[in-house]
């Protein structure tokens, strides 16, 4: 049977938008405050960490969960126009240069 491995790679630019993006149409609350960086983390229930300035010495984080991840990489990429097989499973690797969206197709033979 067939298989096929798409893999899209996405820039910190790129991954924070997305994130920035989903955020608020999924109505996720922000930390009011400038977003400092994302901390993208390999193994852990928590995918990424948005840290802002609240204007003060302690920053506030937003928790990202993979699936949040996920949903704002798949939205950016329907913006962006960049074509995602509809059928495929999707997922979220981060990498040492950022992150990749992995799209697998399996095609069964009748």
């Amino acid at each position: 049977m067939p298989k096929e491995l798409r893999k899209v790679t996405f820039s910190a630019d790129e991954l924070q938008a997305a994130l920035v993006n989903h955020c608020l149409h999924a109505g996720k609350s922000m930390p009011r405050g400038r977003l400092e960086r994302i901390e993208l983390n390999k193994a852990s229930k928590t995918m990424a960490v948005m840290h802002f300035d609240a204007g003060n010495a302690n920053d506030s984080e937003l928790l990202l969960t993979p699936e949040d991840v996920g949903a704002a990489l798949i939205r950016f990429c329907k913006q962006q126009r960049i074509p995602l097989p509809r059928n495929a499973r999707k997922g979220v690797q981060v990498e040492d240069d950022g992150v990749a969206l992995m799209c697998n197709l399996d095609y069964g033979v009748d």
